[in-house]
């Protein structure tokens, strides 16, 4: 058995303000369609005071009621840039989950088959109880290397449990596929990281013990108490900062900066 982590998170986020900004570079291609998933919502736990998304310089809108925003390029080489402002709030207790919300984070995923490791989770970690979420993230934390030499696009967590490397998709995939193994909602988390080296688009772990959603981050490399959600899903498929749906445009470069005021 792996022993839990302590949970050293502080108990409270208000009050905080965070300024973020994130440049994504594309070079020269064909046309193309793009998914972006890079900005923040106002939602329970944070407050959005300003954010501003463009294309090559053109301003793109940004919707309020979901993640999605819809780009194109024309072939030329461009820019994606997203600036903003956002106050961190306490987040609500959520109470014991409905059966909707239970069908939705505990069954497989694409990158999560948590049915392949019902096994190895109750051998590893035993039952259920809360506690597990901590022995889960400490298991994945201790035994996997961050190492981006071992991630693609098609990695699963079952891939990063062999490996024992990856990146932080990698270490939210295998964390998410143990946690649903032993039958603990468990599900995905795109954030904007205060303190996070190197920055970049993170992936964090939420996890619900019965009465809450935790938010924790895997890799212990972020304080996940000052995320910053882009946007929630099963896995990396519902939560990718980037989809490309038509066209090329090649990516060069990703600069992220969120710093906590």
């Amino acid at each position: 058995m792996v022993e839990p982590a302590a949970d050293t998170a502080p108990s409270s986020r208000a009050g905080g303000v965070v300024d973020l900004r994130a440049s994504i570079e594309f070079g020269a291609g064909t046309p193309a369609l793009l998914g972006l998933k890079v900005t923040p919502r106002s939602r329970p736990g944070q407050r959005v005071e300003r954010c501003e998304l463009s294309i090559g310089g053109a301003p793109l809108p940004v919707p309020v009621d979901q993640p999605l925003v819809r780009a194109a390029t024309d072939g030329s080489a461009t820019t994606v840039d997203v600036s903003a402002v956002v106050h961190l709030e306490d987040q609500p207790d959520a109470g014991p989950l409905g059966f909707e919300d239970l069908v939705a984070w505990l069954v497989p995923s694409r990158y999560c088959p948590s049915d392949a490791l019902v096994g190895f989770a109750g051998k590893q970690f035993g039952g259920s109880e809360p506690a597990a979420i901590d022995a889960v993230i400490d298991f994945v934390r201790s035994r996997t290397s961050y190492d981006a030499n071992y991630s693609y696009f098609t990695t699963t967590a079952i891939d990063t449990l062999t490996s024992a490397a990856g990146v932080c998709r990698d270490f939210a995939h295998l964390s998410i596929a143990l946690l649903r193994a032993l039958e603990i909602p468990a599900r995905y988390v795109a954030v904007y990281g205060p303190g996070l080296e190197p920055q970049d688009f993170h992936a964090l772990v939420e996890a619900h013990d019965g009465e809450r959603w935790r938010l924790l981050d895997a890799t212990g490399l972020s304080d996940p108490t000052h995320a910053v959600r882009i946007c929630t899903g099963r896995d990396g498929a519902d939560a990718a900062f980037l989809t490309m749906l038509f066209g090329t445009a090649p990516l060069v470069d990703v600069t992220v900066h969120a710093e906590l005021r």
